[in-house]
Formats: C-alpha cells, structure tokens, sequence
C-alpha cells in the first residue's frame, strides 16, 4: 500500500477517486488455484526501479535501457530490494515479495506481476491444488540427478542448444561444468532460458519432502523429493537458478 497508493490529494488529482480500493480474488482452474490482488494507484515506477537498481549494483547502467518490463518487474523480488524512502511499519525494509515468491515457488506454484502507469498493479499467484506431488523432467548434471517442474518446460533440444544462448546449470550450481548434450528451455517470470544439462532423463511424478532449512537456504533449491525408487532428488527453481549465474553462458 505504501508503494502503490497515492495520497488522496494525488488520487484526485489524477481523477481518481480519493479512497484506493485493493482487490483480492480467488478462483479454482483446471488442476490449480488462481490467487490476485489487485489495485488502483499509481502503477510501478519503471524508472525507480531501474535506477535503484543501477544504485545498487544489479543491474549496470549501460544495460538499463534495455530492459524489458518483466526484467524491470523481476527486480523487485530481490531479497532486500525496495523503492521506499524511508522505513514505515508497512514497507521499506526490502522484505516481502522475496518472500511470498519462495513460498509460491516452493510450493509448485508462479508469481507474475502486471502493471499500467497510473492505473495499478496486480499479483497474480497460480498454485496446484495439492503441493505433495509435482510432476517433474530428471536431468543430469556433473553425475547428479535433478529435477525441474514439468510445468516450466517449453521444450528439449538435443546437443548444445541449437544456436541458442545457453545457461550452464552446472556452473550456476557450483558444480564442475562440461559442455552441455542437451539443452532445456523452460518459462520464467522473465521469459524463456535455454538451460545447458548433461543429459535428460525421463518424465517422473516426485513425491516432495519437507525441506530441512539448511537445504531451504540454498539458491536455486525449489524444494527436495523421492523417487518411486527412493532416490532423493532436489528440485530446482529455474527462476532462481538463472539469477545465479546470469553472466555465464556458453554459446554453443
């Protein structure tokens, strides 16, 4: 509310009406649940974002002006990140949207963000009706299973990408990187990334763990399960394994 309201005197100023309303709505879809809250207030501040985000090292200053709306909006998850001038009981801190979207994606979930300057903005949250399994492609990495959420994958390309940019997923994982056999493009909040594996297994449905907070605390960690076989494996949030390595790619 500190951030996306106006004062009243703002809002009549704009031709708006002097009290914000905030909506909150909840719908069942097929296979999930659809959560978002909405408001009417001044839309996000593109360039306040940026320019926080230049301030703060995030982002350099030579790349600014080409980022997209959806990168522009993806900042604003950063742990730590906020616009806000001063610290108030509502907001300031740079804690909350980090927040809830670790929650949504541990969860199975997405989190996407809508927004019109001086009209408002949205949260759109997008949930699967039960958390316990999720159906999930195992790959390879440095001799390691893992797993990614079924629901994020685009497509497999064979070999090292086929002419696109590509991420190493061992390399973002700390691990020892190797030039990449097959490559998965998978959907985030920023838009597509090809991910650079060893090798791509089968499609499985992991029966997902509570995590232990030292695992919860790893980048990159969307959440742990056990095969039908009782492998462990972790689940990986492509969204956040893309932030940790976002200068490395190899072009095949």
């Amino acid at each position: 509310m500190d951030h996306g309201v106006e004062t009243p005197d703002e809002r009549a100023a704009a031709g708006k009406p002097p009290r914000a309303t905030l909506r909150i709505a909840a719908a069942r879809r097929a296979g999930g649940v659809r959560v978002r809250v909405s408001d009417d207030g001044r839309g996000i501040h593109r360039d306040r974002v940026v320019a926080r985000a230049v301030d703060r090292g995030l982002v350099a200053a030579e790349a600014a002006p080409g980022l997209t709306d959806a990168e522009v909006h993806a900042l604003l998850f950063r742990p730590g990140f906020s616009t806000a001038e001063t610290i108030t009981a509502t907001s300031g801190r740079g804690v909350g949207l980090d927040i809830v979207q670790d929650a949504v994606q541990r969860a199975g979930g997405t989190l996407e963000v809508a927004s019109v300057p001086g009209q408002g903005t949205s949260f759109t949250l997008r949930l699967p009706l039960s958390a316990a399994t999720q159906e999930v492609l195992l790959v390879e990495v440095s001799g390691q299973p893992y797993a990614i959420p079924l629901s994020r994958v685009e497509e497999v390309l064979e070999g090292a990408g086929q002419g696109r940019d590509v991420i190493l997923l061992a390399t973002s994982l700390g691990l020892p990187p190797r030039r990449p056999a097959a490559a998965i493009v998978v959907r985030g909040g920023t838009g597509k990334v090809a991910l650079g594996v060893d090798a791509v297994g089968r499609r499985a449905e992991l029966l997902l763990r509570p995590l232990h907070p030292a695992v919860a605390r790893l980048p990159g960690v969307g959440g742990v399960g056990v095969l039908g076989d009782g492998t462990p494996v972790l689940l990986l949030e492509p969204e956040s394994v893309t932030l940790l390595q976002q200068g490395d790619r190899q072009l095949p």
